[in-house]
């Protein structure tokens, strides 16, 4: 079973068990569709109503109905199985699709595996698993940086930039 990330719980919002959520996915019904959703540890989390105020999302949780319910959330993140999302379009992939993947060079030679891609707000990192090492690597999840993936053929490519070099942010498609 493999698991991916749909939300991340943040700070409670009002008195009664409201929290705020960063949500993952394009289409936010799914959070109503997707069942069973749950914590990493497996405890089975249901979500009722979700409002958009601001670029805010403020939802419900089921069972926490007070500001400090509410407050152990914070944080905490919410996953769904993999094979309850829906298949992603041709050329589009889930980020979770890419750990594992094997890393080549600009000159296809073997270099890694993808251990992680991350969202920390200000744009997506990659995480890349030197096969020479156990060093990693972060690097912008950029076109300019990965500018090839194929999950059909299990690699990314990757144009280490010089470290003088100034990185643009241009994005990625996000899942």
């Amino acid at each position: 079973m493999s698991l991916v990330e749909i939300a991340k719980i943040g700070a409670p919002h009002g008195i009664k068990g409201h929290v705020k959520l960063k949500i993952f996915l394009e289409d936010i019904s799914l959070l109503k569709k997707l069942k069973p959703l749950q914590f990493h540890d497996g405890e089975i989390v249901e979500i009722g109503n979700v409002k958009q105020q601001g670029k805010a999302h403020i939802a419900f949780i089921k069972d926490v109905n007070n500001r400090n319910k509410a407050e152990n959330l914070k944080n905490k993140v919410i996953y769904a199985e993999n094979s309850l999302l829906p298949a992603p379009e041709e050329e589009e992939f889930y980020y979770s699709d890419l750990i594992g993947l094997e890393v080549r060079n600009e000159i296809d030679e073997k270099i890694g595996t993808v251990k992680n891609v991350m969202d920390f707000g200000a744009g997506d990192i990659i995480e890349i698993l030197y096969s020479d090492s156990k060093k990693t690597e972060l690097f912008p999840f950029t076109n300019k940086i990965i500018p090839i993936i194929n999950v059909v053929d299990n690699y990314i490519i990757i144009s280490q930039p010089d470290i003088h070099e100034v990185i643009d942010t241009e994005e990625k498609p996000s899942d």
